[in-house]
């Protein structure tokens, strides 16, 4: 048996709240973009791991060059 670590389960929890945003957004004819999905993502790491995440913004076209 595999025991996650808080960060697991940290991740398994948000990817749970990405799929039920997703289905609460389209049940109310609304959308959740990708980048709507990433910017949420990246500010909950942010406030659930204070220090410890470091996040770089990318710009649409700063990210298509990688």
């Amino acid at each position: 048996m595999y025991i996650f670590t808080p960060q697991q389960h940290c991740l398994a929890g948000l990817a749970s709240g990405v799929w039920r945003r997703r289905g609460a957004a389209k049940h109310n004819g609304l959308s959740f973009s990708e980048e709507t999905v990433t910017e949420w993502l990246l500010l909950e790491l942010a406030l659930r791991f204070p220090g410890n995440v470091k996040i770089v913004p990318f710009t649409k076209k700063k990210e298509g060059l990688y």
